[in-house]
């Protein structure tokens, strides 16, 4: 595996956490929504990809995530 392909097995492990809800609230806790956004400008697809998957896994959980994916957005 590459350097590259690191960033990408991480992601998808994430996007598989991410369904249970008390995984959601130990990424949301952790701080990990702003590099997921930063992901998202990301020139590997599937980095991209991943990070969609698992911000809008996240968002889907509560309010208040949505809220803060919404706040660290660039404006």
């Amino acid at each position: 595996m590459g350097p590259g392909r690191s960033s990408e097995v991480v992601l998808g492990a994430l996007w598989q956490l991410a369904p249970n809800d008390k995984n959601k609230i130990a990424m949301v806790t952790a701080g990990i929504i702003p590099p997921l956004v930063t992901l998202l400008s990301s020139y590997n697809d599937e980095s991209r990809e991943h990070s969609v998957a698992v911000l809008a896994t996240l968002a889907r959980a509560q309010t208040g995530n949505k809220k803060a994916i919404v706040n660290v957005l660039p404006r």
